[in-house]
């Protein structure tokens, strides 16, 4: 009876469980009233549907669950994390509880997103690299000496032609030149005009002169060109047979034409430029941004009429502000930037800490003038230069007799130490003397000096023996007379002197040791 009560109550039980799992499944599957299919708690991949409601459908999964960088790409593209291939309706129609639809070409958690990872990792290291190269671009520019000159906007008025003048006689007329021409004395006129497209003025009045051609010549020399052909008419205008001069003429600029120049070559901003007539070359320059980063600074050529008529060394402006071969510019000229030869740069105690550009042939010597020559803490008896030779690098000591000599190459990089921090002969007294500090070396050379300096001993200090460790006792005072003028003292050394003998004495009584006993 008992084993089949057992069998009876196992069963139960049995069947009780069964129903229990059963009830537990059904409540997991089952959707949740008037909303799409809940996902389950034990299943945190699961998906749920929504209705389609007006055309749009919601979000189709749990975003925590992906990556973060797709959560970051999903919010970007939909602003609200809903993707095209987890949405749970399509064309109105919805899907069925508790099922997943297969993954369309937008899955993100279906198609990898470690390609799309790596790809964006790929751009920002090539981001990071150009910043990288530009950064370095410009730290370089900005060391290169005169490079800030030419491309500071706060200089931007600086290299401007000035208008306001008095007429450059030696400026050449040109067509759109307004030339003030005023004649006065016995007789009076203003024939003042521009200059025609041909290059020609008109005398009116029917005077009968006719155009007088006045282009490409100086405002001194179309002056008298003027006089020579309007004398004909106006007679008082020269001294003749007729009497003495009794008319006169004045000729200046007015309005100044607008000339086009262009800059090619290693500029900054290569182009073509227009500029006032009063502009020189100084002046293009400033308006191309000078040279570029392989641009000389040494070798800056002004061509017309297809060739050379100057070369202008921005050094010897930079540097002394003498103004070489400035021209003034003329229609149609040229300015161009060529390739620098050679840089040396020099790093240190020097006053200009600067890439400079070399011109061949020049030496060390000519390289501190650029950097502004060594500053007061610099150690000048040798110069550490670091050279590029075919293989490898090289390192060199120049010495001050060398520096008139030692020729300077494309790369070398120069380095000035500065001096060392110490003193070669300052010495230090303290204790019971009655001016204890700092002294020099030069005026106390013996002990007896340095006390006697120190204004001598208080009456508490120590004058008897100095114990010298492993030696015989020997008495102060019998080191003091003239008979041990050899005693050199010990650079930046500290002598106390105390009442009683201390462990700090012990230092000078193993010094005096030493020099007596070695």
């Amino acid at each position: 009876m008992a084993t089949r009560l057992q069998r009876k109550i196992r069963v139960t039980l049995l069947l009780l469980l069964i129903s229990i799992v059963g009830l537990t499944t059904q409540a997991q599957v089952a959707p949740t009233p008037g909303a799409g299919a809940a996902p389950a708690s034990g299943l945190p991949g699961s998906i749920q549907a929504a209705p389609a409601k007006g055309g749009a459908n919601q979000q189709g999964g749990n975003l925590n669950n992906l990556p973060a960088n797709l959560q970051q790409q999903l919010n970007q593209r939909t602003g609200q994390g809903a993707t095209n291939g987890r949405q749970g309706a399509t064309n109105g129609r919805t899907a069925t509880p508790g099922t997943t639809q297969s993954p369309t070409g937008n899955d993100f958690s279906q198609k990898g997103d470690t390609l799309d990872a790596g790809a964006s990792e790929k751009e920002i290291a090539e981001q990071a690299v150009k910043r990288a190269q530009l950064r370095e671009q410009a730290e370089r520019r900005q060391k290169l000496f005169g490079y800030s000159l030419f491309n500071d906007p706060a200089m931007a008025t600086t290299f401007q032609p000035n208008l306001n003048i008095a007429t450059p006689r030696n400026y050449i007329v040109g067509p759109g030149d307004e030339l003030n021409i005023q004649m006065y004395g016995y007789s009076v006129g203003d024939f003042s005009q521009k200059v025609s497209p041909e290059g020609y003025v008109y005398i009116t009045g029917q005077s009968g002169i006719g155009p007088i051609f006045v282009s490409g010549l100086s405002v001194d020399k179309a002056k008298e060109r003027l006089i020579s052909r309007m004398s004909a008419k106006f007679v008082g205008l020269r001294n003749s047979s007729y009497g003495a001069q009794n008319t006169f003429l004045e000729v200046s600029l007015g309005n100044i034409r607008s000339i086009r120049v262009t800059v090619t070559g290693d500029a900054m901003r290569p182009g073509t430029y227009t500029m006032s007539g009063l502009s020189t070359v100084m002046n293009a320059i400033y308006q191309a941004g000078g040279p570029n980063d392989i641009g000389s600074f040494r070798k800056v050529q002004l061509i017309r009429n297809n060739r050379v008529v100057a070369t202008l060394d921005l050094y010897d402006y930079l540097l002394s502000g003498i103004q070489h071969n400035d021209l003034r510019l003329q229609d149609n000229d040229n300015i161009r930037f060529t390739t620098y030869i050679q840089r040396a740069e020099i790093n240190g105690a020097v006053k200009r800490s600067n890439i400079f550009e070399m011109l061949p042939g020049e030496t060390m010597e000519r390289l501190l003038f650029y950097a502004g020559d060594f500053t007061s803490n610099a150690y000048k008896s040798r110069v550490q230069v670091t050279r590029l030779t075919d293989r490898e690098l090289k390192f060199m000591d120049v010495t001050v007799p060398e520096f008139k000599t030692f020729v300077m190459q494309d790369g070398d990089v120069v380095n000035i130490e500065r001096l060392l921090n110490r003193f070669e002969n300052k010495l230090t007294i303290e204790g019971a003397v009655y001016r204890p500090g700092e002294y020099s070396l030069d005026n106390n050379k013996t002990l007896k000096q340095l006390i006697a300096s120190a204004e001598g001993l208080k009456g508490d200090a120590f004058t008897g023996v100095l114990p010298l460790a492993g030696h015989a006792k020997i008495w102060l005072w019998k080191i003091f007379p003239s008979t041990w003028p050899t005693l050199w003292l010990a650079l930046n050394q500290t002598f106390r002197f105390n009442a009683k003998i201390r462990s700090s004495f012990h230092h000078v009584s193993n010094w005096l040791s030493r020099q007596l006993f070695r």
